[in-house]
């Protein structure tokens, strides 16, 4: 699984959640899939610090060509893309994309 999000400068504020609930199910099924958080923009701390809410993006959001976070990808264990969620997605919608890949 691979997430895109950025929870302290978050546009849609719902990264922090997100990145939270996938951090529980990650409690589930971390022997089974692999989980990659991707922070969206280079250095958020020092954004923080001087009060800016963006900044420079890392490579991998304009590589994946995304304009919007938090995303989340399933990836099969083949390296293919199983399932995606943008802004908001379920618990129950995760780990059902989850067992598509692992069973």
């Amino acid at each position: 699984m691979i997430v895109f999000a950025t929870p302290a400068l978050c546009v849609s504020q719902v990264c922090g959640p997100i990145v939270d609930m996938v951090s529980n199910i990650k409690k589930k099924y971390e022997e089974r899939l692999d989980f990659i958080h991707i922070e969206v923009f280079e250095n958020p701390k020092a954004l923080m610090d001087q009060g800016r809410f963006s900044g420079q993006q890392v490579e991998a959001v304009k590589e994946w060509g995304l304009v919007t976070e938090p995303w989340v990808f399933v990836v099969d264990r083949n390296g293919l893309l199983s399932a995606k969620f943008e802004i908001f997605v379920t618990e129950a919608e995760i780990i059902s994309a989850i067992e598509a890949v692992v069973n």
